[in-house]
């Protein structure tokens, strides 16, 4: 590895939008924007549905080890899902449309992606992962043309979960009630509107 920076980068570069996400896109410290060595970042359930690109990124990016990637000339994609209570079978949909965009902005560049996936994150991405494997997408990639590198299919060389629940959750069924209690009469929604300011 060739150390490029000592110091690190913590400013939103570029933002992707598409039907059901936005990726913020963090350069290395390079400063050259371009695509060549990306670690997509998905994140978890969003509570509050506040949580915004930067806020992830200084949250769990920047204040990890993770951050010094950024020094070896790894780029970072964080993505924010437009709504996290959407089915995981449609964000890994919307995620793998990002890995498409991703794929046709790096020209061919082979087994550069590094997917990490937090808490339902690693689920959504497990999910895309698993499916741009499978014939019937490698198929139907390779007659799309606005699929780029349909042979490649997504073009990670490692995924890393953290924390999540590949093999199911336990949660016992008093604390179910009480979060059908609190989705039921918009408890939640209602606290995360309280500041200390209006109290």
């Amino acid at each position: 590895f060739q150390v490029l920076s000592n110091s690190t980068r913590k400013t939103l570069d570029e933002i992707i939008n598409l039907d059901g996400l936005s990726a913020g896109i963090y350069y290395a410290c390079d400063n050259q924007p371009v695509l060549d060595k990306v670690v997509i970042a998905v994140s978890g359930y969003d509570f509050t549905g506040k949580k915004s690109i930067p806020q992830f990124y200084n949250q769990v990016v920047s204040t990890s080890q993770m951050i010094m990637l950024q020094n070896y000339g790894y780029d970072f994609v964080i993505v924010d899902f437009s709504d996290s209570k959407e089915a995981l079978q449609n964000q890994g949909n919307s995620l793998i449309a990002l890995i498409e965009n991703l794929k046709c902005r790096m020209q061919g560049i082979e087994n550069n992606f590094v997917v990490v996936g937090m808490s339902s994150g690693a689920l959504i991405c497990n999910y895309a992962l698993t499916k741009m494997e499978t014939t019937a997408y490698m198929t139907s990639a390779a007659t799309d043309p606005d699929v780029c590198y349909p042979d490649q299919s997504h073009n990670t060389r490692l995924f890393l979960s953290m924390d999540s629940e590949h093999q199911g959750a336990f949660l016992n069924i008093g604390a179910q009630k009480l979060m059908k209690y609190f989705a039921s009469n918009n408890i939640l929604k209602q606290a995360s509107s309280y500041t200390l300011e209006s109290m």
